[in-house]
C-alpha cells in the first residue's frame, strides 16, 4: 500500500527513485540537490542552527530519500511542489521549485519540515479534523500545517541575522 501527502505549495504526483546521492559534503547523504543550488544550501546549514537540525534529522532517517530539484512546471502561484511517498519502508520526498525563487531558505526549510513530519508518522488526514491542531486541507488530499511555515520562517530570519551581523563586522 503506498501513501502520499500532498501539501500547500506542492501537490503532484512523482515517482520517487530508489536512492539519491549527495551533492553536498555537509549535507546528509539522503538529499539530492541541483549543482546550482549546493553553495547556497551550504550557506544555509553554516548559518543556521535549525537548519541543521532538519538536515541531522533526516540524515538520521536511513529510511529517507530527499531530492530537490528545479522545475520550469511549476505553476507561478506555487514557491514549490512536492510529493512525499512511503514505500516499502521509506517516505521518499521529491521537492520541485521553480528556477529563480526569492527564497531558497525559507523554500527549502518548509519543505524539509513536511519530510520531517512524515518521518515522525504524522496523519495529516486526521489531524486536518481536529480543531486548533496546526493542520490544514486546503484542498483534496493537500495540505498546510502551521510547523512547516514556522520552520521556514525561522531558518529565513536566522540567515537574515546571520547576513545582518556579518555585514556589520565588515
Amino acid at each position: 500500500m503506498r501513501n502520499s501527502y500532498w501539501f500547500a505549495f506542492l501537490g503532484f504526483i512523482v515517482t520517487c527513485a530508489d536512492a539519491f546521492t549527495s551533492a553536498g559534503a555537509l549535507l546528509p547523504q539522503n538529499i539530492d540537490l541541483p549543482h546550482e543550488l549546493v553553495a547556497a544550501v551550504s550557506r544555509m546549514y553554516d548559518a543556521s542552527p535549525s537548519f541543521r537540525a532538519q538536515c541531522g534529522r533526516i540524515a538520521g532517517a536511513s529510511n529517507a530519500h530527499v531530492r530537490v530539484r528545479f522545475d520550469i512546471g511549476v505553476r507561478p502561484s506555487c514557491r514549490a511542489i512536492t510529493e512525499i511517498t512511503r514505500r516499502r519502508g521509506s517516505v521518499c520526498a521529491d521537492i520541485r521549485i521553480p528556477p529563480g525563487s526569492a527564497s531558497y531558505a525559507e523554500i527549502l526549510s518548509h519543505e524539509f519540515e513536511h519530510i520531517i513530519e512524515q518521518l515522525e508518522g504524522l496523519d495529516l488526514r486526521t489531524l486536518s479534523k481536529v480543531r486548533n491542531s496546526g493542520v490544514h486541507e486546503v484542498q483534496r488530499e493537500l495540505y498546510e500545517t502551521d510547523r512547516a511555515q514556522r520552520a521556514g520562517r525561522l531558518v529565513a530570519e536566522e540567515l537574515r541575522l546571520t547576513r545582518s551581523s556579518q555585514r556589520s563586522t565588515d
